[in-house]
């Protein structure tokens, strides 16, 4: 009796361990297939001197985009009642569905898009909506594992015939500062 006690406990001791190192693979298995969806971060100009989400989506929604506001977030200027260098959040990521940022639906299935107010091919993107800008990147970019090469303005994807973020818009210097960062959080002082 004593015998069959002790193997009836250890039998539902294994079945506790089993069940946790199941539940657990689970899990670990649906942050990765998650964590890869995202693939490209893909940055966007307005095109405006003003704007913010609420702006662009109902643009977007009057253009007959059933999601509304075709990026993941949008970095402000400082007009239209948001702070310069403000990230705000759509519905878009809140929900994880694609974007509608690009002509390619490719890029609108694997790409982030970010979307900063303003034209790029006639100002300059402000101090804080850049800074901003790769805070956000470097968040998404340790998350979904995004190498920076994947990191593109909209106009330099193959296929995309567009000048977005325009000429003024500073990639390279924000791939630098990414790097820069990166190399700093790696560095052993």
């Amino acid at each position: 009796m004593k015998k069959q006690t002790y193997y009836n406990s250890l039998l539902i001791g294994l079945l506790i361990n089993v069940s946790f190192i199941l539940i657990f693979v689970n899990s670990l298995q649906a942050s990765l297939i998650k964590s890869t969806r995202w693939r490209y971060i893909v940055i966007h100009h307005s095109g405006t001197k003003i704007g913010n989400l609420k702006i662009f989506d109902n643009y977007h929604r009057s253009r007959g985009m059933k999601n509304g506001v075709a990026y993941h977030f949008v970095i402000n200027n400082g007009t239209a009642g948001r702070g310069n260098g403000q990230i705000e959040v759509t519905s878009r990521w809140k929900r994880q569905i694609h974007g509608g940022h690009c002509r390619q639906n490719w890029v609108n299935r694997t790409g982030i898009g970010i979307c900063l107010v303003g034209n790029f091919d006639k100002t300059y993107p402000k101090r804080n909506q850049i800074r901003s800008l790769v805070s956000l990147i470097k968040l998404l970019r340790k998350r979904y594992f995004i190498p920076i090469s994947n990191i593109q303005g909209h106009g330099h994807l193959n296929g995309e015939k567009t000048n977005c973020p325009g000429k003024n818009f500073p990639i390279k210097e924000v791939k630098k500062m990414l790097i820069s960062a990166e190399e700093k959080s790696l560095s052993i002082n």
